[in-house]
């Protein structure tokens, strides 16, 4: 095969396999586009929503490093067909769940089995394309992640208005299944990696792993995920929607709208910061930035009480470009660690980004339980500006905790320690 029918099939596929993650963003911020009817039909209130939310990152979070391990020694097409397979069937058993406990199983099930996507897209694009431009590829997939949340936003919230909840999920399981048949018929791994695999020295790869775990910059870096995406699992994966419905008095449809300009940015500035970083050769320097913009952007909105519209998508553009960040992260473990280990470290450092909803999600819920009142408003709960202030204080905190642990990465110059 020539090599430019090889760079072309190896795109192809990256995409495929890629498009697992959109499936993943789907299924993850899905529960925002439905709080009020979720809420209705379990007659639960922000509280447990924020547990069955959350749930969906308590089954996605332990799974990264055995997952990191998984791709390391079998088959991507294997375990990524196997997964969505999986997780489309937990879309379909959410979609016909009679109670708060089913519902939750099965947010426990999604999570558990998309926690593959992630992971599974960026090894498939470093076993086809190498090390070069990772940072930038990263930025690629986490664009494909976003189309999945403005697809699971927006669109679901009018399905939801006009049909229900359990439909858009059946809708949801359906496309899930396409997509499994199309990663069994195209997802290959590279002739020279099967040989790879198969030879590979596990005792070797083992010390490559304790070497990167013993490396004090592997988790400043997997700090930095955590807290540079934390306000999005708060805020846009889930209670951003309530947060403008309540306070604004948009309509769900359109707070839904809104905060799809969040994950419209990330889309466009995540691949943005990822190719800037490799062609200036700088890692730290964007993340101190995307930090800052971030945290500046976070209290301008939610502490701020008179908006105009127009002010409001300015900051949430702001709020996503401070997300985007989120690539460098990925960049600097490619840059500094074994090939043998990327797996892991990778599988790692995403298990750290997804703490920000497992532990902070619920935690909003609980504090907005607490500090908010009940006013039945055209059948809605409402919660008072003042809980919202006080619940999503957090979001500034991380993005600070992202700023400053910024400044205790050392920087690679976009340069990888180690060759394949």
């Amino acid at each position: 095969m020539s090599k430019h029918k090889n760079i072309a099939l190896g795109i192809f596929i990256c995409a495929v396999a890629s498009s697992f993650y959109i499936y993943d963003y789907i299924l993850r911020v899905m529960p925002e586009a439905m709080t009020h009817s979720l809420m209705t039909t379990f007659h639960v209130h922000a509280a447990k929503l924020g547990i069955l939310a959350s749930l969906f990152f308590w089954g996605y979070a332990p799974m990264q490093i055995p997952v990191g391990i998984l791709f390391d020694r079998f088959s991507a097409r294997v375990l990524l067909s196997l997964s969505l397979f999986l997780a489309s069937l937990a879309a379909l058993g959410f979609a016909y769940a009679d109670h708060y406990a089913m519902a939750g199983f099965f947010r426990f099930v999604m999570g558990l089995t998309t926690s593959f996507a992630f992971i599974g897209a960026l090894i498939v694009g470093a076993r086809w394309f190498k090390g070069h431009h990772f940072a930038l590829y990263t930025g690629l997939v986490q664009f494909l992640g976003c189309m999945g949340a403005i697809i699971g936003i927006a669109p679901v919230a009018v399905l939801t208005l006009h049909y229900q909840w359990r439909t858009a999920s059946v809708w949801i399981a359906l496309l899930g299944f396409v997509l499994t048949l199309l990663m069994w018929l195209v997802v290959r791994e590279p002739p020279k990696q099967k040989q790879a695999i198969s030879t590979a020295r596990r005792q070797q790869q083992r010390a490559y792993y304790r070497e990167a775990f013993a490396n004090p910059q592997t988790w400043w870096i997997a700090l930095y995920g955590f807290a540079i995406w934390a306000p999005i699992t708060i805020f846009a994966v889930l209670w951003g929607v309530p947060f403008l419905r309540d306070t604004y008095h948009f309509s769900v449809v359109t707070a839904s709208a809104k905060i799809s300009v969040i994950w419209l940015t990330i889309a466009f500035a995540g691949p943005l910061v990822g190719w800037l970083s490799k062609h200036f050769a700088h890692r730290t320097i964007p993340m101190i930035s995307c930090s800052a913009i971030g945290c500046i952007c976070s209290l301008l909105l939610i502490y701020f009480t008179h908006l105009s519209s127009a002010e409001i998508i300015l900051l949430l553009i702001g709020f996503g470009i401070g997300a985007a960040g989120l690539v460098l992260p990925f960049g600097l473990i490619v840059d500094i660690q074994h090939p043998r280990a990327s797996g892991v470290i990778i599988g790692f450092t995403n298990m750290a980004v997804i703490l920000g909803g497992l532990v902070l999600q619920p935690l909003v819920g609980f504090i907005l339980e607490h500090l908010g009142q009940h006013v039945p408003h055209k059948k809605m709960l409402l919660y008072s500006h003042h809980a919202y202030q006080m619940a999503l204080l957090m979001i500034p905190i991380c993005f600070l905790l992202a700023l400053f642990t910024s400044f205790l990465i050392k920087e690679t110059h976009a340069t990888m320690k180690h060759r394949y």
